[in-house]
């Protein structure tokens, strides 16, 4: 499944991580609203941002803004650094977007692995907080940045998606999410699509899917499977199982164990 979907750990621990020159691994197709630098120290990783796609080579720098989709894969064995902070601590990135996420930058790339460096061995909150600043400053002399959302508009995709990940069993429409988190469902569509580029009612489905998989894979009956996911009737889930995977869910739990 291609469709990103909320990081929900990520995003509700919403603090600073580093992991510096560490083992590459595979990652999901997720977005959050934090901003995330990915820098590739040994090997080949390719790289999925938004519709930007590259096969990222030692001393190669990925940057993820606020609800940028992203993935990772390591093409055979290699080492990354990870550097993720909230991004609403650092005015300068507030609802930006960037022309292109992938940043070839010697300088650059040392002056951050540096900072992360630092970071892990010294486990000091002030000296991170420093270093994440002076890593994100010489960022922002290396890009060019363009404004997308509001403050305001970020957060409120945040809360709706959050409250998404806890009620998607549940028989919600955008109209009783805007309602409950105080919206005009019109707003809440608008800026909806303009930052995830899907539909409310597209990424309900999205997750519901996703639930339904899982306990498909553990061994649940679909029946089951349909109604303790969310889906309201069998006919459409086996409809947007169909759109989704290009075969019924008994072919692909078939397919699976194979």
């Amino acid at each position: 499944m291609d469709n990103p979907q909320l990081h929900v750990k990520r995003e509700k621990n919403n603090k600073i991580h580093c992991g510096y020159r560490g083992e590459a691994t595979r990652t999901f197709f997720h977005f959050h609203s934090l901003l995330e630098l990915y820098l590739v120290d040994e090997g080949e990783v390719d790289v999925w941002i938004n519709e930007h796609y590259r096969r990222m080579r030692s001393g190669e720098l990925a940057i993820s803004l606020s609800y940028d989709a992203h993935r990772y894969e390591p093409v055979g064995e290699a080492k990354c650094t990870v550097l993720i902070a909230p991004v609403c601590n650092y005015k300068e990135f507030n609802g930006k977007k960037l022309a292109s996420p992938f940043v070839d930058a010697p300088e650059l790339f040392n002056g951050i692995s540096k900072c992360c460096e630092m970071i892990v061995k010294q486990k000091n909150s002030l000296i991170t907080d420093g270093c994440v600043s002076v890593a994100l400053g010489l960022l922002l002399q290396s890009i060019d940045l363009t404004d997308t959302l509001m403050v305001s508009e970020r957060d409120s995709i945040t809360q709706a998606l959050l409250y998404l990940n806890d009620h998607f069993r549940d028989d919600i429409t955008l109209v009783s999410t805007a309602s409950a988190l105080g919206f005009n469902a019109s707003y809440l569509s608008r800026n909806f699509k303009e930052t995830l580029g899907i539909g409310f009612n597209q990424y309900v489905a999205m997750i519901r899917l996703r639930e339904a998989v899982r306990l498909l894979e553990k061994g649940e009956p679909v029946s089951y499977c349909v109604y303790e996911s969310g889906f309201r009737s069998e006919r459409t889930f086996y409809r947007v199982f169909k759109s989704e995977f290009d075969c019924t869910p008994k072919q692909y739990v078939e397919r699976m164990r194979e």
